[in-house]
Parts: C-alpha cells; sequence; structure tokens
C-alpha cells in the first residue's frame, strides 16, 4: 500500500530521491490512459488515511444470503479482495477462488509487481481479457 514504505521501494527505483508520497508519484503505476480516473487512486487515498494493507483470502460464507445485492454473487468484506471457498462436510475443497487467484498472479509473473483492482460494471459475470485491453493499452 501506498505510504506503507518509501517511494524507492514501492515503485522499485533507487534513482527517487524525493521522500514524500504524492498522487503525482502514485500515478506513474497507471497507464496513461486511466491516470485521470479517480477511482484507481482509492488504494492512494487508503493508504493516505493509514490503512497498511488489503488482504486477499477466500470465504465460504454462503452467497445467498446476499441476493439482490450489487456484489452477488459475492460476499461483502472489510476492504479485503475475497473469493468464493467450496469446501464438503469432511473438509475437502472442491472449488478455490483463491487457488485460481494465486495462479493468476503466479502465471503473470509471480509475487513481484502490483494488483490493481478494476470494477468495470455491476454485471453478474467474470470480466473478460477483451473488456480490460483498451484501458490498458
Amino acid at each position: 500500500m501506498p505510504y506503507e514504505t518509501s517511494l524507492q521501494h514501492f515503485l522499485r527505483d533507487s534513482t527517487i530521491t524525493d521522500t514524500s508520497w504524492s498522487k503525482k508519484w502514485y500515478s506513474r503505476l497507471l497507464p496513461d490512459k486511466l491516470k485521470n480516473y479517480e477511482p484507481l487512486y482509492q488504494s492512494f487515498y487508503a493508504g493516505m488515511a493509514g490503512r497498511t494493507e488489503i488482504i486477499a483470502h477466500g470465504t465460504t460464507v454462503d452467497p445467498n444470503f446476499y441476493t439482490g445485492k450489487t456484489y452477488y454473487p459475492f460476499t461483502p468484506t472489510a476492504g479485503c479482495l475475497c473469493t468464493k471457498e467450496l469446501w464438503d462436510e469432511n473438509g475437502k475443497r472442491i472449488f478455490s477462488g483463491q487457488q485460481k487467484l494465486t495462479n493468476a498472479v503466479k502465471q503473470a509473473g509471480g509475487g513481484d509487481g502490483y494488483l490493481i483492482v478494476i470494477e468495470i460494471d455491476d454485471a453478474q459475470k467474470a470480466v473478460t481479457i477483451n473488456e480490460v485491453l483498451p484501458f490498458v493499452q
């Protein structure tokens, strides 16, 4: 999270001599087409307010409790990135969105990098790569 560590460490640039976080520095992470899209600065402002982490984890909360909510079939969290987990009555994993997320991060190059979460709309379906590409090319 921004403010959690130095600019040099967070941006992986030892040539930075500035010691103060700013929106300008954070914007260096974003493609030019998205630099003026204010919702992408939520992490920056959260760090400024003192938040130090966003945890990615699974949940076994029954999503049917939240039917009709804009985030359904997901369940609410306290700012975490949450994925669906299904386990049988013997404790064996049936489905793991957390494992899918872990595999995607590994495929994208591993833990060295930035994960930017963008909510495109309230459609109740997975986002496709073709929907994302126009924003990052």
